[in-house]
């Protein structure tokens, strides 16, 4: 993102007027964040598609399952859904807990009720495991925040 803004200073140091840099550092930070989202998101998929191939498919049970309002200020009110599973390992049979933390901002509060209502507490949720690693088959990345 400090690359894309540097570069959108450069281009409005060669603008002849006096508000070209001020103008090129707002343009290099909208296009920083738009293109951070980007990455964002196509390091899930590339991440998402190497499980589907590498990980071990399971099954589990939502143990637990939660929804609040965790950050609260005058600008940005930020959502929080927490998902926990119980998860059978298909070839060792060894149970475990798995729990993930999904943080959504404002404008998102619907996918966030929605994605609590689809996992609610009895619930079944795929579940990809490789090595030590578990994670939430969850077909759409949750919020930008979540790619891990």
């Amino acid at each position: 993102m400090l690359l894309v803004t540097g570069q959108g200073m450069r281009v409005g140091q060669h603008v002849d007027a006096d508000v070209g840099p001020i103008f090129g550092l707002l343009g290099g930070v909208v296009a920083g964040l738009v293109s951070w989202s980007l990455l964002l998101r196509v390091a899930w998929r590339f991440r998402r598609k190497y499980l589907h191939r590498k990980a071990a498919h399971a099954t589990g049970s939502v143990v637990d399952s939660s929804y609040r309002k965790t950050l609260r200020t005058s600008v940005v009110t930020q959502r929080e859904v927490s998902i926990e599973a119980s998860v059978t390992h298909p070839e060792t049979g060894e149970t475990f807990q798995v729990r993930k933390k999904y943080c959504f901002v404002e404008f998102r509060a619907r996918r966030a009720r929605a994605l609590h209502a689809e996992f609610s507490p009895g619930a079944t949720i795929p579940v990809l495991l490789y090595g030590r690693y578990a994670a939430f088959d969850i077909p759409d990345r949750p919020g930008w925040l979540d790619i891990w």
